[in-house]
């Protein structure tokens, strides 16, 4: 429903539990884009990218520059 600071609060959660999840990796990265914090986002997929996951590549690619 795009409240992107409810959803992060959740992923963050999410992700004390299990760090590695990609799927929540990278739509907390798609919060913290949407809520302004590209280098937050970027981090989020670059990790995913390194477990892995070719999800993010192309949001990587748009905007982690």
């Amino acid at each position: 429903n795009k409240d992107y600071e409810l959803a992060l609060q959740y992923y963050n959660l999410a992700l004390e539990n299990r760090p590695d999840e990609k799927d929540h990796l990278y739509k907390r990265g798609v919060c913290k884009q949407k809520l302004g914090n590209l280098e937050g986002a970027c981090a989020d997929w670059q990790k995913l990218k390194s477990l892995g996951g070719d999800q993010a590549n192309a949001m990587i690619e748009k905007f982690c520059k």
